[in-house]
């Protein structure tokens, strides 16, 4: 692997953890939510875990996604910045802006819904 793209690996993974942890910092006490995605972070590193969630259709991560106060804090956005896109096949980077646009047009019914509990 060239040394550019190592580098760059390096840095998405530096992103998704910087991204967990500010993630990590504003969930409730107590919740213990994106222990699963933190887990394959670790055990699977940040580009095998994206292309794995980004590949399978039982792996969307719709579930942690959705208490995720920014989108900007998701895998998948991290996956469409200009820096990273060449980590990733046309096919992965399309799910992730597909993901991206769900996420945005359920986040407010999301909100909405907790509002009324």
């Amino acid at each position: 692997m060239r040394k550019a793209n190592l580098q760059l690996k390096r840095d998405f993974q530096v992103a998704l953890e910087r991204d967990y942890e500010i993630w990590k910092s504003r969930r409730e006490k107590g919740n213990r939510s994106g222990v699963r995605f933190r887990g394959m972070l670790t055990k699977l590193g940040a580009l095998k875990m994206a292309q794995r969630l980004l590949g399978s259709s039982q792996n969307k991560s719709d579930v942690l996604l959705s208490s995720w106060e920014d989108h900007k804090l998701t895998l998948e956005w991290e996956v469409t910045r200009p820096k990273f896109r060449e980590l990733f096949t046309k096919v992965e980077i399309e799910e992730a802006k597909t993901r991206l646009k769900h996420i945005r047009e359920f986040k407010p019914n999301h909100r909405a819904s907790r509002m009324s509990l």
